[in-house]
């Protein structure tokens, strides 16, 4: 740099960060708890719901030794970013239901 003076900035990308506890917390206590008392998803257990939501909005078709299956990520292997784009689709689906939500900081999950 011909003896000049340069600043190097750092900064955290949502990319790069895991998946809350708080965000995990959130989405299976409220969203999925919601639906679970739905009609539509009576006979579905709470992590069958999270299946079916994750194929649903995540899910991609893979042809595999000659047949299509559905593939979708798995929670360890999204970041904060993704989650958050997941978890705001699930809850416009939760209102298309007619089941009414909160803003998720009035929520208190332990």
């Amino acid at each position: 740099m011909n003896n000049k003076r340069g600043y190097l900035v750092f900064s955290e990308e949502s990319e790069d960060n895991p998946v809350s506890e708080g965000s995990r917390a959130y989405y299976f206590k409220v969203l999925i708890g919601a639906l679970d008392k739905h009609s539509d998803f009576y006979a579905m257990s709470p992590i069958e719901i999270h299946h079916e939501l994750m194929r649903f909005f995540n899910g991609t078709w893979k042809l595999t030794d000659g047949l299509w299956q559905i593939w979708y990520p798995s929670l360890s292997n999204m970041n904060a970013k993704d989650w958050a784009e997941y978890v705001q689709k699930v809850e416009y689906f939760v209102e298309s239901k007619g089941i009414q939500l909160k803003p998720a900081n009035t929520y208190l999950i332990r």
